[in-house]
């Protein structure tokens, strides 16, 4: 369900901001402008009727998977970018083993917890 839990008021309101810039997005395209969202690669966003529709229904629009390390992103964490600037498809997809190496060297001071299993 790309729309969430909707018992939760967490989502509710989630859905709701995402409803509300969907529309600043139709209205960016009636007034001539471009528009661009980034996501994280497991955001189901676009898959909701409201952007839906804009990317199908409102001109051309372009989806990109690329990777924040390839601009100075302390992780390599996969991105998707997508709207109607014609940029977006000059974004790299490609993540090198080198600077996928780099990458994990900056989570060096990360803290990361355990349980133990005593």
């Amino acid at each position: 369900n790309v729309m969430g839990d909707l018992s939760s008021p967490w989502v509710r309101l989630g859905n709701l901001l995402s409803a509300r810039f969907a529309l600043l997005c139709l209205v960016a395209v009636v007034a001539g402008c471009f528009w661009c969202v980034e996501q994280p690669m497991s955001s189901l966003l676009r898959h909701t009727a409201y952007y839906q529709h804009l990317l199908f229904n409102c001109g051309p629009c372009f989806l990109k998977k690329t990777w924040l390390g390839l601009y100075g992103h302390w992780s390599c964490k996969p991105t998707q970018l997508f709207g109607n600037l014609p940029l977006i498809t000059e974004f790299e997809e490609h993540l090198p083993m080198d600077k996928r190496k780099d990458l994990k060297l900056s989570s060096k001071g990360m803290v990361k917890k355990t349980i133990s299993k005593k």
